[in-house]
């Protein structure tokens, strides 16, 4: 067992250093129960450089203000229509209050899995597709 651990950490620092693939520590609530603050998720660019993400992919972006990367799933794509309840809705109880949209070519709509807690599309709007950064392909679960 000791083997296969040691093999598989080897081949992760081997992918890390000669590829294009990245790993990153995940803080924060807005994509929980998927992933919880321990865990370490790889990411690779390929597909990002490659336009080959869609609906249900993980990404890795950078925030709308440049200060920092977000972790989010993609809901929608270009031409794809949305319904959503804007978060200061929600706040005030009027969820019944409920905006649509199409998003446009070039842009995807990101939202965490976990609703309540997460600063995403339905905050921001739709992101142009060139804040994204990393398709995340991969969990490795730790402990603290």
């Amino acid at each position: 067992m000791e083997r296969v651990a040691f093999l598989a950490k080897a081949a992760v620092h081997k992918a890390i250093l000669y590829s294009p693939i990245r790993y990153f520590k995940l803080i924060g609530p807005s994509m929980r129960p998927t992933f919880d603050d321990f865990n370490i998720v790889l990411a690779e660019k390929i597909s990002i450089l490659r336009g080959k993400v869609g609906r249900g992919d993980i990404v890795i972006m950078v925030s709308l203000e440049q200060s920092k990367l977000l972790i989010k799933r993609i809901k929608a794509v270009g031409g794809d229509v949305v319904s959503y309840t804007p978060p200061t809705n929600r706040g005030r109880g009027y969820t019944d209050l409920k905006k649509t949209l199409v998003v446009p070519n070039g842009h995807v709509w990101v939202e965490g899995d976990n609703l309540p807690l997460s600063r995403d599309s339905r905050s921001f709007g739709a992101v142009p597709y060139r804040y994204l950064r990393y398709k995340v392909f991969a969990v490795i679960q730790t402990s603290c």
